[in-house]
């Protein structure tokens, strides 16, 4: 699922996303949020069933559990005084970098980049203000964007930073690449977007350029969050939400008034998610959006495939929405996150933390 100012990515976990199938439940489509989902109070049927997924996730190879504990958080930082707000760390459906690649973007306009093993980290310094959103995007070409519509773009390994003009100084917090449609069917298609306070804007499959979208009327709102499935999802502030089959548009606003803030937003072929404000998780498996209950009362402010970083530094695990589990570990002060085999976290005063998925 980054966003990372991540949107969705996904490792291949074929046994994983059989588990994922069964929170999917068969329902009628249609564009109004579903009523919260929660596990019946004394329902054994829905605990037992979770229970068994467990053990079979933990039984099937590369299903394993984040079993890890603080003892095997393994310290990455570079020592820089700047708190670092997003991390990508490539998809693992694409071959465009090699495992271990690591963009982290932060206050001051600092880049960290890795182009292996996820070091040594180099540093660069901007100065183009807070850096809020990066992207490994296609063809080993990186993206950075933030305050007053700034956006940076470089190769990795050659790192001369040259500046994007994205037409608008509108606050950027969120870049994403994204497959919207129907992967199983083969009839995806992959855009790389960015959002921000009023802004939509999609990179020119043909030209490279980054074109920023009319605003609908009444304007889009400030938006934090990327999210796909059959169809592509921005949302934001006020639980603002809007739906595209394409990013030129035409695009739909689902209107159910002010909401929780959405902070984030991931998905893969079984529904798209958005994560938020005082524990708000939304959830479309079937071209509805749907409410999980998920009894946390702190702001969920990213999204890893299953994994979810909530703003006290607690990491939740998804994988079965009626079954969310905090990990066995907390890093405080973490802004960000992304896992591709192994989980980094990036945060205050320039933290980067290494978690791999098997730990002794």
């Amino acid at each position: 699922m980054r966003s990372s100012g991540r949107a969705q990515k996904s490792s291949p976990r074929p046994a994983r996303s059989s588990l994922r199938a069964a929170r999917s439940s068969p329902r009628p489509a249609g564009s109004s949020l579903g009523p919260a989902r929660r596990p019946a109070e004394g329902a054994p049927g829905s605990r037992t069933l979770a229970f068994a997924l467990l053990l079979v996730a933990l039984a099937l190879p590369g299903c394993e559990r984040w079993v890890c504990h603080n003892s095997d958080l393994r310290d990455l930082s570079p020592g820089i005084p700047e708190s670092l707000l997003a991390v990508d760390l490539g998809d693992a459906r694409r071959d465009d970098y090699p495992l271990g690649s690591l963009l982290a973007v932060g206050e001051g306009g600092v880049i960290l980049t890795a182009e292996r093993d996820y070091g040594p980290l180099r540093i660069t310094r901007t100065g183009a203000g807070s850096l809020r959103a990066a992207l490994l995007g296609p063809n080993g070409r990186l993206y950075v964007a933030g305050d007053g519509g700034v956006m940076l773009t470089a190769n990795l390994g050659d790192e001369s930073w040259t500046p994007i003009d994205t037409g608008t100084d509108a606050d950027l917090h969120t870049l994403a690449w994204v497959d919207v449609g129907d992967r199983s069917l083969g009839d995806a298609r992959a855009y790389q977007i960015a959002v921000g306070d009023e802004a939509v804007l999609v990179r020119d499959p043909v030209d490279g350029s980054w074109d920023l979208i009319p605003p609908p009327a009444g304007g889009w709102g400030r938006l934090r969050a990327v999210a796909a499935d059959a169809r592509l999802h921005v949302a934001g502030l006020d639980g603002i939400l809007w739906s595209a089959d394409d990013p030129w548009g035409p695009w739909s606003r689902f209107d159910s008034g002010p909401g929780p803030d959405l902070l984030a937003g991931g998905g893969d072929d079984f529904g798209a998610v958005l994560v938020g404000a005082g524990g708000t998780l939304l959830h479309r498996p079937a071209g509805r959006w749907e409410r999980v209950e998920t009894g946390l009362g702190v702001d969920l402010v990213a999204v890893a495939n299953d994994l979810v970083l909530a703003a006290d530094g607690r990491v939740f695990d998804i994988l079965l929405l009626d079954d969310i589990e905090p990990l066995a570990w907390t890093a405080a002060g973490a802004r960000g996150l992304d896992e591709r085999d192994e989980l980094i976290l990036v945060g205050d005063h320039g933290s980067v933390q290494r978690i791999p998925r098997y730990c002794d």
